[in-house]
């Protein structure tokens, strides 16, 4: 599988250099996804506690 990072580094005033590697995506996927962990609790609390 291919490296899916983006190497990025940024030039600051004054000379200072930062580098960043920040994951690249596939489609459908983003850092917004809710783990399964967090899923399974979620279903078992929907199912005890109502929404009112």
């Amino acid at each position: 599988e291919k490296d899916r990072t983006v190497r990025a580094i940024i030039h600051w005033t004054g000379g200072v250099h930062t580098e960043l590697t920040v994951p690249l995506f596939r489609p459908g996927e983003s850092r917004r996804q809710t783990t399964r962990e967090a899923s399974e609790i979620i279903e078992e609390l929907a199912a005890v506690l109502p929404d009112e």
